[in-house]
């Protein structure tokens, strides 16, 4: 690394990064995290000896920011290129470190046949709490999910539930198997808060994970699982955003091309010899024989599109979406 640099990234509306490196300290630089929710003691002093030998945890923290990360690079350049690769994937899982870490120990439970009945909340995203119902042969994992009270919210409840369930081609044995849960309907998990109380927004539904023994098989499946867990709720928020902005643009590539056959089936204004270069008539252009007028076409795909586009849209969804595997 030549020369000072500063850089801030905000990852899914809820966690902040910032990478700083001076010239006064060539030879370290500065990973700092901020998050909504507050640091445990036992989360930092995971961090502490997840990043021991190549990074230490500076004491105070920068300013704004819950924890600072001070790292060797002269270490990093003396690692191998495969460890030296590992090490630089560790830092950039910081907040899986931090805030995965309750999400990993119940996996690990599960995956040395440990595991105890019980129930946790594991705060990773504002508001909606990511619940895991411990069991000894499974744990279920299950949030809700709120949509801020917009006309597309039937659209979207229909994309969350293509979301959850579309998983095509999966064996049980490679993936957990996820459902989504109706309002109104019981939910997996019998949990103490009662749903639908967020302010300004509406209670769309419940999805949910189950997780079995063979999913967590090995320390590398322990680690991908607990960051599709944690990173669950904000990758569905992103994929709602991305599926109304998609449909947004799609609607008005509708309306243009219905403003088009419109413009074509304007009535014409000719001038009638009849009364008079003063006087004008309408009359509407002459539809063929055998062939439907411009405006009966228009009426029709008004009415037919937008069904039809909706039912493409989630089937390439659930053609395209990438399974989970662990």
């Amino acid at each position: 690394m030549k020369g000072p640099m500063a850089a801030t990234i905000h990852e899914f509306e809820d966690c902040v990064y910032s990478v700083e490196h001076s010239s006064e300290a060539p030879e370290c630089a500065v990973l700092s995290f901020s998050h909504r929710y507050e640091l445990s003691a036992a989360a930092r002093e995971h961090a502490s000896k997840a990043y021991a030998g190549i990074a230490e945890v500076q004491v105070p923290a920068e300013a704004s920011f819950q924890i600072s990360l001070k790292v060797d690079l002269q270490r990093l350049r003396a690692l191998p290129g495969a460890e030296a690769e590992a090490a630089l994937e560790r830092l950039a899982s910081l907040r899986s470190v931090l805030l995965g870490l309750p999400i990993r120990q119940q996996l690990e439970h599960l995956a040395e046949g440990t595991s105890q009945e019980g129930l946790q909340a594991v705060h990773s995203r504002p508001g909606a709490p990511l619940w895991l119902h411990r069991q000894p042969d499974r744990l279920t994992a299950m949030f809700p999910v709120y949509l801020h009270g917009s006309d597309d919210d039937p659209l979207l409840s229909a994309f969350i539930q293509e979301f959850a369930t579309a998983q095509p081609g999966q064996d049980a044995s490679m993936a957990p198997q996820m459902d989504f849960t109706h309002p109104g309907e019981k939910p997996p998990i019998d949990i103490p808060v009662e749903a639908g109380k967020q302010r300004g927004s509406t209670f769309a539904g419940y999805v949910s994970m189950t997780v079995l023994p063979q999913h967590v098989g090995s320390a590398a499946k322990v680690e991908r699982l607990a960051w599709v867990l944690l990173t669950l709720q904000a990758q569905l928020h992103a994929s709602i955003k991305d599926f109304k902005a998609s449909l947004h643009a799609h609607m008005r590539s509708s309306l243009d091309e219905l403003l088009l056959d419109l413009e074509k089936a304007r009535v014409d204004t000719v001038s009638s010899e009849r009364l008079g270069a003063a006087h004008q008539a309408r009359r509407a252009l002459p539809v063929q024989p055998g062939k439907q007028s411009q405006l009966a076409r228009l009426r029709e795909k008004a009415q037919a599109t937008p069904v039809k586009d909706m039912q493409s849209m989630l089937r390439t969804h659930k053609e395209n979406r990438k399974p989970i595997r662990c």
